[in-house]
């Protein structure tokens, strides 16, 4: 099955679940830790950030235990949110071993060994359903490098497999990482129209991509925007940033090139652009 559908098991979006600032615990339902979000909210925080990480367990652990002797202690309903937060990653983790188990057996099935070759095999596939197997089965390719430098998920926005590289993204591939051309995933998605490319972009922001990234040429992803006449990413770097001014190696800005492509058209989209002020979006 290759790129044509939505992908399994993807994370619940950075951007919140019926209004509760940690959507990792948005399953909890009635026993998400609002005390500890409302009294200790840097606690909560701290929580989070390890939550996929061998620390999380001495995060608990400092959290319940008094090694020093002395401390006064947290109130009962926060302690219970803690508590609450402790038994849904163990159970949590759990589950995920058991997932891993599961997708390791589906890769061998479908001929494929959890390995570097292997995992390159099946994104030149361009399945989605493979590499979701791959997450589950936490194997790590995030370090990884095809043989002109790219990351997995550089390699799968170059090729346009765009759902592939939304998981890729999720499972924590550096959204900068460049290849020996000095391309990065951001680069790609505005360099030209390609179904997904939004959605994308937007999650690479998200993540952490730089709009002020450039290529070799010295194009900033709003100047290859404009020039791929991707409006409605060009606005999303606005948003996010991104600079009007940057001039590139051969002079031009994107300011330039939008005022180019609105005299030639007379685009209403390039005029708002044009008139965006931060702020007023």
């Amino acid at each position: 099955m290759v790129e044509n559908k939505p992908p399994i098991n993807l994370s619940i979006d950075e951007a919140g679940a019926d209004g509760v600032a940690y959507p990792r615990f948005h399953e909890l339902g009635s026993e998400y830790p609002h005390h500890l979000e409302k009294k200790y909210e840097r606690i909560l925080k701290r929580i989070d950030e390890h939550w996929d990480t061998t620390e999380i367990d001495e995060v608990f652990a400092d959290l319940i235990i008094d090694r020093r002797g002395g401390r006064q202690g947290f109130p009962t309903d926060v302690l219970n949110d803690i508590m609450r937060l402790k038994e849904f990653r163990e159970s949590e983790k759990v589950r995920i071993d058991e997932l891993r188990g599961y997708a390791e057996y589906q890769l061998r099935d479908k001929g494929f060994l959890v390995d570097e070759a292997d995992f390159w095999r099946a994104l030149n596939t361009g399945d989605q359903e493979l590499i979701d197997l791959y997450v589950q089965a936490q194997f790590r390719f995030q370090k990884l490098k095809d043989a002109r430098e790219a990351s997995p998920l550089l390699a799968a926005v170059k090729r346009g497999y765009t759902i592939t590289a939304l998981i890729l993204a999720k499972a924590g591939c550096d959204p900068d990482a460049r290849d020996k051309l000095g391309l990065t995933p951001l680069l790609v998605c505005c360099g030209k129209p390609t179904v997904g490319y939004q959605t994308l972009a937007e999650l690479l922001i998200k993540r952490g991509a730089s709009v002020h990234v450039r290529d070799p040429l010295g194009n900033t992803p709003l100047l290859l925007a404009v020039s791929g006449e991707q409006w409605s990413i060009c606005r999303l770097l606005l948003e996010n940033g991104a600079k009007l001014s940057a001039i590139n190696k051969q002079g031009v800005t994107p300011l330039a090139a939008l005022q180019a492509a609105f005299e030639q058209s007379g685009d209403e989209q390039i005029k708002a652009l044009l008139d965006y002020e931060p702020g007023n979006a």
